[in-house]
C-alpha cells in the first residue's frame, strides 16, 4: 500500500471520528442547560466552527509524524528459473482493491459536497430574487413585503422579509412577528445558520452533523422566542400568535433564512414558550469569549495532535547478488576438452568468419545452501516505542480527566438539585404560611362583619339568629379551605420529589453513558 493512500485513509478516519465524538460531546453538555437555548445555541456554532477549522489547521499546523519502518534489507537471491506466469487471483490482493476504491469514494465525497453547496447557492439565489420582487413596509428600511416570510436573510445587512398580506396584519400579531426577526438579526443568527450549512456539506456523510444543524436551528429559535418573552409579551398572547403564523405559512420552503414559521421545531418552541421553569436568559459577552477560547484550543490541540505517516530514511546495504542452483553449469560443459574449442575456430575460418577466442572454462560454483526463511518482523524502534507509549499516556491522562470533569459534573448537578429541592421547599411553606395568614385575617374580618351586624340596632331578630348560625358554617369553610391548602402542597411536594428523582437518574445516566464512551475509546492496553 503507498504512503499517499494510508495518508487519506487516515485523514479520513481522523475526519469521521471527530465530527463523531464533537457532536457527541455537545449533545451531552447541552442535556445540562435545557433551560438556556441561548447558551445550547453558542454550544452547536463552537461545535461547527472548530469542524471547520480543522481542515485548514491541518494544512497549516505540522502534525505527529509516525515514521514506518520498511525493516532490515535482506540479501538478493538471483535465480533463473524459468518465468512464472501470475493467475488471476494473484492480483486481488488487499493493498490493491483499497488502492482501486480510493479514486471513486473521493469522487463520491467530492460530488457529495459539491451538490450540497451547489442548493447552498440556489438558495441564495432565490433570497436574492425575493428581495429583488419585494417593497418596504411602512417606512423601515430592514422590513420588506414579498412572495415569501416572515423571515430573516443577510449577512452584512440583514432584511426581514414579510409576506404580503402582513400590511393587513392586526396590531399583535405584527408586533410579535417583527419583535421575533429582530432578535435573530441582534443575535446574528444568518451567520451561524450558513456556517452550519457549510459543516453539513463538508461532512455531509456523517448524519450526526446534519442532526446537530438542525439542533442548532431549533435552538436559535427558541433563543429568539425567548428574546421576544424576556422583551415583556405575554407568553399566551405569543404562543397564539406562534401556532397562527405557522399554521398560515406552514410548507413553504426554507431556502437558507431563518424562518419564524418553521413547522418542524413548533412542537417544541410552543412547550418553550408555555413552560414556567426555563430563566430566558441569554448569553453574555464573558459566556462567548470562554467558549471562543475554549473552541481554539480545542481545535489547535485536535491539529497539533493528529498524526502523520513518513517512511523512515534508512541506507539498506549493498544487495549481494547470490546463484541459485538452478542456475550452476552443468559439469560436463565446464570440463569440456580444449581441442574441441581449437577444432570449433579452425572451422570458422575456413567460412570466413572471425574466429572467437577461446575463453578457458568457468570452474562450476558449488551448490550454494537454500536460502534461509526470512525472520519474523523486527519490532518498532526505541524511539516509535517511547513515542507510542507517551501517546498511550497523554490518552489514558485525557481519560482520567474527561472522568473527573464527568464526575465534577454529576456533583455540581446534585448540588443544584438538592438547593432546588430546597429552595422549593421553603416557597411552599412560605406559600403555606401566606395562605394560613390570610384565612387567618379573612376569619378576623368575617367576625368582625358579622359582630358589627349583629350589634345594630335597626337588625331584626331572626336576622341576629341567621348571623348567629353562619358562625360555625364560616368556621368550617375555612378549615376545609386550610385542608385543600395542606393537600396541594403535600401533592406538590410529591410531584417535586419525583421530578428531583427523575432529574438524578437522568444526570447518573449521562455520566454512566460518558464513562463508557470514554472507556469505549480508550480501551486498556495489553502488555
Amino acid at each position: 500500500m503507498t504512503l499517499f493512500v494510508m495518508r487519506c485513509l487516515l485523514f479520513t478516519a481522523e475526519a469521521l471520528a471527530v465530527s463523531t465524538l464533537l457532536p457527541l460531546l455537545v449533545f451531552l453538555i447541552a442535556a445540562f442547560f435545557r433551560g438556556r437555548a441561548a447558551l445550547r445555541h453558542l454550544l452547536w456554532l463552537a461545535a461547527f466552527t472548530v469542524l471547520l477549522a480543522l481542515p485548514l489547521l491541518a494544512l497549516l499546523v505540522r502534525a505527529h509524524v509516525m515514521t514506518l519502518d520498511p525493516g532490515p534489507a535482506m540479501p538478493v537471491v538471483v535465480t533463473m528459473a524459468a518465468p512464472v506466469t501470475a493467475t488471476y487471483a494473484d492480483s486481488w490482493s488487499l493493498d490493491g482493491i483499497v488502492s482501486a476504491l480510493l479514486a471513486p469514494l473521493c469522487l463520491l465525497w467530492l460530488a457529495g459536497m459539491v451538490f450540497h453547496l451547489s442548493r447552498l447557492a440556489l438558495g441564495a439565489h432565490g433570497l436574492r430574487r425575493l428581495y429583488a420582487r419585494s417593497t418596504a413596509f411602512a417606512g423601515m428600511d430592514d422590513v420588506r413585503l414579498g412572495d415569501g416570510g416572515p423571515m430573516t436573510f443577510g449577512l452584512r445587512k440583514p432584511v426581514i422579509l414579510l409576506p404580503r398580506a402582513a400590511a393587513h396584519w392586526p396590531q399583535a400579531r405584527l408586533d410579535a412577528v417583527l419583535r421575533h426577526e429582530r432578535a435573530h438579526i441582534r443575535r446574528h443568527d444568518s451567520i451561524t445558520q450558513l456556517l452550519a450549512e457549510l459543516a453539513c456539506a463538508f461532512y455531509w456523510p456523517n448524519p450526526l452533523v446534519w442532526l446537530g444543524a438542525r439542533r442548532l436551528r431549533r435552538d436559535a429559535e427558541i433563543a429568539a422566542d425567548d428574546a421576544v418573552l424576556a422583551s415583556g409579551l405575554q407568553a399566551s398572547a405569543y404562543a397564539t400568535q406562534l401556532v397562527q403564523v405557522a399554521a398560515e405559512f406552514a410548507g413553504r420552503p426554507r431556502l437558507m433564512a431563518m424562518a419564524m414559521a418553521a413547522g418542524s421545531t413548533l412542537e417544541a418552541r410552543v412547550t418553550s414558550v408555555l413552560s414556567p421553569e426555563p430563566s430566558r436568559k441569554g448569553v453574555t459577552r464573558m459566556d462567548a469569549l470562554k467558549l471562543a477560547a475554549l473552541g481554539s484550543a480545542c481545535a489547535f490541540a485536535l491539529a497539533m495532535a493528529r498524526p502523520d505517516l513518513a517512511w523512515a530514511e534508512a541506507s539498506p546495504p549493498a544487495a549481494q547478488a547470490q546463484v541459485s542452483p538452478e542456475t550452476a553449469p552443468p559439469a560436463d560443459t565446464a570440463s569440456a576438452p580444449a581441442h574441441s574449442t581449437h577444432r570449433h575456430a579452425r572451422a570458422s575460418e575456413q567460412d570466413g568468419v572471425a574466429p572467437v577466442q577461446a575463453v578457458d572454462a568457468v570452474p562450476a560454483m558449488p551448490a550454494m545452501p537454500p536460502a534461509p526463511p526470512l525472520p519474523p518482523d523486527v519490532p518498532s524502534s526505541a524511539a516509535l516505542d517511547a513515542r507510542m507509549e507517551r501517546a498511550m499516556a497523554r490518552a489514558e491522562q485525557a481519560r482520567e480527566h474527561a472522568l473527573a470533569h464527568a464526575e465534577h459534573d454529576r456533583e455540581r448537578a446534585q448540588a443544584s438539585l438538592e438547593r432546588a429541592r430546597a429552595e422549593s421547599e421553603k416557597a411552599m411553606e412560605h406559600a403555606r404560611d401566606e395562605s394560613e395568614r390570610a384565612m387567618d385575617r379573612a376569619s378576623a374580618e368575617t367576625e368582625k362583619a358579622l359582630a358589627r351586624a349583629e350589634s345594630r340596632k335597626w337588625t331584626s331578630e331572626s336576622v341576629r339568629q341567621a348571623i348567629r348560625e353562619a358562625r360555625p358554617n364560616t368556621k368550617v369553610i375555612l378549615a376545609q379551605v386550610r385542608l385543600e391548602v395542606g393537600r396541594a402542597l403535600a401533592e406538590a411536594r410529591v410531584s417535586r420529589d419525583a421530578a428531583l428523582a427523575e432529574a438524578r437518574r437522568n444526570v447518573a445516566e449521562a455520566v454512566a453513558r460518558a464513562q463508557a464512551l470514554h472507556a469505549h475509546e480508550n480501551p486498556p492496553v495489553e502488555e
